[in-house]
């Protein structure tokens, strides 16, 4: 009974060690898979000098494939300190200011917009035309355009708009472009990205942008990109 009492144990005790090798085999493998594919996640505050680097563990590339939900729940990207700001709202109401935002990147950076698009969802009841680009404050008219439509009918949808967008390019039936600018600087001196109303001509119904009846409306998005330092 001795003798049977000890191989018992003996074989008990191996089979720990072995439990126990096979663990730290084990883990030191996924402490190796970790190591080997940690990616910095970069979470940036515009207008702020907030910078918060969180790890975050990124599977093989063959498991990633058709894999990835492809929505970002962030308005950046950062690829290799290159950052990108996307920027979508709606036009402002009641006003020939339509869009007015300010450099996301500060007032004291220069960044680039090599974006813009406005979509129109409510049509005007006077012809005009709409030039988007870098402005000195909120309100003025663009120094530096983006995007210039030409004349926009009355009571007539123009679709979408973009820069650098020519008439042998679009596809809209109203024959409106964005102009040949492909982007410009947002610098200190030209913070503002304003999109400004033109009545062609001065003396047709203004009031089809300044009343708040008005029935134009429409949404904007853009890219703005800069070195994150």
């Amino acid at each position: 009974m001795t003798k049977l009492f000890k191989k018992k144990v003996s074989l008990s005790a191996s089979i720990g060690v072995i439990a126990i090798v096979s663990v730290l085999a084990v883990g030191s493998y996924v402490m190796a898979y970790q190591n080997d594919n940690i990616a910095p996640q970069n979470v940036f505050e515009s207008g702020s000098n907030v910078t918060i680097n969180q790890d975050a563990a990124v599977p093989p590339s063959d498991e990633v494939l058709g894999g990835v939900n492809p929505d970002i729940p962030y308005d950046f990207l950062v690829v290799n300190n290159d950052m990108t700001k996307y920027i979508s709202g709606s036009f402002i109401n009641a006003s020939t200011t339509i869009v007015s935002v300010l450099n996301p990147f500060g007032t004291t950076s220069t960044s680039t917009i090599s974006f813009m698009q406005l979509i129109e969802t409510g049509v005007a009841t006077s012809t005009y035309s709409i030039a988007c680009g870098a402005a000195t404050t909120a309100y003025a008219t663009p120094t530096y355009n983006i995007i210039e439509s030409g004349s926009i009918a009355t009571s007539t949808s123009f679709g979408t708009i973009e820069n650098n967008l020519t008439a042998a390019l679009n596809g809209n039936s109203v024959g409106v472009t964005g102009g040949t600018a492909a982007k410009i600087s947002l610098t200190p001196t030209y913070p503002y990205l304003v999109c400004k109303v033109t009545i062609v001509p001065a003396t047709l119904y203004t009031g089809a942008f300044t009343e708040v009846t008005n029935t134009f409306d429409g949404k904007f998005e853009f890219r703005a990109n800069r070195l994150r330092f």
